[in-house]
């Protein structure tokens, strides 16, 4: 690939807008166009998607694909393809006088215009691939009082690695999001009794705490807190959506707010005493873009005709990027585990490899985990069987995803197929099947191996979510390479394991 980096200064002193197109212009109209990792039906479109802000098209036997690379430029790139060609459009690049941005895009030439190809490309490039560690859940139902055992008992019987807890509540039914987890200290309590008793009890489970940075129902923290509220157009804050109002901040390392949070932080690690963190919208919550002070220097509303400055704006992942680095790195430090909703907005938080997923109401959103870390949580349907959570598994692999829990709602059967699922670094995405390190996720029937032969173990799941047994498996050898042949129905998925894989 080629990569270019555009340094732009304002050599002037007032305040300068610029609508900056990164353009692949052509007269031959591509066979196929894919926005952020969707395909457009009519081949034309926009799509402002930070997690995935490429475009590529299709011409024959070839094609072009276009990425942003820089922080900014994720943040504000448009993916366009029109009439003739393709490209990545900032319309929103603001710069005070005497300022000056560095904007890094790169073009990708693509075999046969191939999405997955490009997709795979990227990420070597971008060195993204991190473990999915699994099998993972959500669960606020833990009954106080319980001896050790009946919570180890419960989760071995899940086969769960990891266990998050709910949203802290008031004694009232309330959630006491954010610094709000201050003032509830019942809930504090009960929290950490679980955490504690599932450690002592079944070490290998890691029990982990919800965490949100921008909603706070902190009592009187919309005055406490009114210079860090976040605003929309018209100067008002914003709420969460939800039956009653969940104030949202703009922490940063020099609020007021981004130091409160700290209390937090401090709460679920020293006092509950958690495994790991589980950052929900960890690089936005309800808006990408504040409409106060202070600003980010480089995001502004411009005019498209007169390229005019309409009004200063901010990229809210842009403000709290420092402190947010600043936590992770913190949470690190004491060798905590790492999770987040959503996927990195920017390289700065990219380079950190979380653990991502993506939620799932659509399957068409998992496209933007295929940069990033290429999780779907398990809520496009409700999983109440086996059944019902094997089907995940097998249409997340058609959108080259790894199936990651969302709630256990369902008896646990004699044998959990999570239990041989993970951990699995993601190496190749393709329809139907992801590559990894330790194992090979999929739901198509092919030969599948590693390059270098190593021997696997393989697991056949049907859509009962029961194993197979005999597996219908065939070892072969292709150009001296060790390979698994493997004939599965539409409704089944396989897991091949590396023999090796725990010393991997």
């Amino acid at each position: 690939h080629v990569t270019v980096s555009d340094a732009i200064t304002n050599t002037g002193k007032e305040l300068a807008g610029l609508i900056l197109h990164h353009r692949a212009v052509t007269t031959v109209k591509p066979d196929a166009v894919f926005l952020a990792g969707t395909r457009a039906s009519s081949g034309l479109g926009r799509v402002r998607e930070p997690s995935n802000p490429t475009v590529l098209a299709r011409y024959g036997n070839a094609g072009l694909g276009l990425v942003a690379e820089d922080d900014v430029l994720r943040l504000h790139a448009l993916c366009t393809a029109d009439a003739d060609g393709i490209g990545l459009t900032d319309d929103r690049l603001a710069l005070a006088g005497g300022g000056s941005v560095t904007l890094e895009w790169s073009l990708y030439p693509v075999p046969e215009g191939d999405y997955w190809s490009f997709v795979n490309a990227v990420r070597r490039a971008w060195e993204v691939s991190a473990p999915v560690p699994g099998p993972f859940i959500f669960h606020s139902g833990f009954k106080p009082g319980q001896p050790p055992e009946v919570y180890a008992q419960w989760a071995r019987s899940r086969s769960l690695k990891y266990i998050c807890g709910g949203i802290a509540k008031y004694p009232d039914g309330k959630y006491a999001h954010g610094t709000g987890i201050l003032f509830a200290p019942q809930w504090v309590a009960a929290e950490k009794e679980w955490t504690q008793k599932l450690r002592a009890a079944a070490p290998e489970v890691t029990p982990i705490q919800y965490f949100h940075a921008q909603i706070s129902t902190e009592p009187d923290g919309m005055a406490k807190y009114a210079d860090c509220r976040l605003l929309d157009e018209k100067g008002a804050q914003v709420m969460y959506p939800y039956q009653y109002p969940l104030p949202l901040y703009v922490p940063m390392r020099e609020n007021a707010y981004g130091k409160a949070l700290w209390g937090y932080v401090h709460t679920l690690v020293d006092e509950i005493g958690v495994g790991g963190v589980y950052w929900d919208e960890q690089a936005y919550s309800a808006d990408l873009f504040h409409y106060g002070e202070p600003w980010d220097g480089v995001t502004a509303l411009i005019d498209p005709q007169t390229h005019a400055v309409q009004r200063r704006i901010s990229c809210v992942t842009l403000l709290m990027q420092p402190l947010q680095r600043d936590i992770i790195r913190a949470l690190r430090d004491k060798g905590l585990f790492l999770m987040a909703n959503g996927q990195a907005k920017t390289r700065t938080i990219r380079q950190e490899k979380l653990v991502f997923f993506t939620e799932c109401g659509s399957y068409s959103a998992l496209a933007r985990g295929h940069l990033g870390s290429p999780i779907g949580l398990g809520n496009h349907h409700a999983e109440d069987s086996v059944a019902a959570s094997a089907r995940h598994v097998r249409d997340m692999l058609q959108h080259g995803s790894v199936y990651h829990g969302h709630y256990y709602h369902h008896a646990p059967p004699a044998w959990n197929f999570t239990a041989v699922m993970y951990p699995i670094t993601p190496v190749e995405l393709h329809a139907g099947y992801v590559l990894g390190r330790e194992r090979i996720h999929t739901a198509v029937s092919g030969r599948f191996g590693w390059p270098d032969g190593g021997a696997a173990a393989v697991t056949v799941v049907n859509a009962a979510g029961e194993r197979v047994e005999p597996a219908p498996v065939r070892e072969v050898l292709e150009d001296g390479r060790r390979l698994y042949e493997l004939r599965i129905p539409g409704d089944h998925f396989a897991i091949l394991v590396r023999q090796d894989a725990e010393a991997r």
